[in-house]
């Protein structure tokens, strides 16, 4: 699977985001989302807000929603984190119920242009699933930066499997 994004800051604090998943070569759903900021804490080392996803499945007309709380936070130079919680239901899989979303990430800046960074995703309900991935995100000469990560995930029934995802970002 592989979904395409684009990402708009339409103001200061607010962005709107619209991505198509596609699984083995078929557009499978719409995702949209909404991202707003409430502004910073702790003399600008921190920053909070909100983000709304919805994911509109193309073959039985259902939607899926979350609302997540997020919480950005710089601990010096090089630590930071990144923790989103709310509720919803915005995977890929089949789902009829909502549950409990934490999302968490550590990350550390190596140098100026990399950052190496740790993941627990973990959702309740109907689709629940557990996520452990490291990450390396580097960053590139004009606006090119690339994420990729390789971890384990599992979903409601079964065994961890391998999980790899990769991230090309270009800026404008």
């Amino acid at each position: 699977e592989w979904a395409p994004e684009v990402e708009y800051a339409v103001a200061d604090g607010f962005a709107v985001e619209v991505e198509l998943p596609f699984t083995n070569g078929r557009l499978t759903d719409y995702k949209i989302g909404l991202q707003g900021t409430f502004g910073t804490v702790r003399g600008g080392r921190s920053i909070h807000g909100v983000q709304y996803l919805g994911l509109h499945n193309r073959r039985d007309g259902g939607w899926s929603n979350s609302l997540l709380y997020l919480l950005g936070n710089r601990f010096g130079d090089r630590l930071s984190t990144m923790t989103m919680v709310g509720v919803g239901d915005v995977t890929l899989r089949k789902s009829e119920g909502t549950g409990l979303l934490v999302n968490h990430t550590t990350f550390w800046d190596v140098d100026p242009a990399t950052v190496i960074g740790f993941e627990i995703n973990r959702q309740t309900g109907d689709s629940r699933h557990w996520l452990f991935m490291p990450q390396w995100h580097r960053a590139f000469a004009g606006r090119l930066s690339v994420q990729a990560g390789l971890g384990a995930e599992r979903g409601h029934q079964g065994p961890f499997r391998p999980r790899l995802g990769v991230r090309v970002v270009r800026e404008f």
